[in-house]
C-alpha cells in the first residue's frame, strides 16, 4: 500500500493536474470553456508486490476479529443487563 507513495505516481498525478489547471480556471487568461484535457503519455505502472496483497488480507482479518470482539462484548453486556433487570423486577 505504501509503494504508491514511495514511487512517482503521486508526483506525476499532481504535475498533470497542475498542467491542466490554467485551462480550467475561469479567472485565468488561459481559460478555455471547451477544454477537454491534455493528452499525456501513460506512465508505467508496476505490478503490485505480493506484500500489498498480504497487507490487505491481514487488514481484513483484523477487521473481522474486531467485529467479532464487538459482537461478543455486546452479547455479554446484554446478558448482564437482562439478569440485573430480572433481579430488579423480581425484588
Amino acid at each position: 500500500a505504501t509503494s504508491l507513495l514511495d514511487g512517482e505516481f503521486i508526483q506525476i498525478f499532481l504535475d498533470r493536474a497542475i498542467a491542466e489547471a490554467p485551462a480550467q480556471c475561469p479567472h485565468n487568461p488561459a481559460y478555455d470553456p471547451k477544454f477537454q484535457g491534455l493528452e499525456f503519455a501513460p506512465f508505467d505502472s508496476a505490478d503490485p508486490p505480493a506484500d500489498s496483497i498480504w497487507f490487505l488480507v491481514i487488514v481484513g482479518i483484523a477487521a473481522v476479529a474486531i467485529l467479532l470482539v464487538l459482537v461478543v462484548v455486546s452479547y455479554v453486556v446484554r446478558c448482564f443487563v437482562r439478569r440485573r433487570n430480572k433481579r430488579w423486577v423480581g425484588a
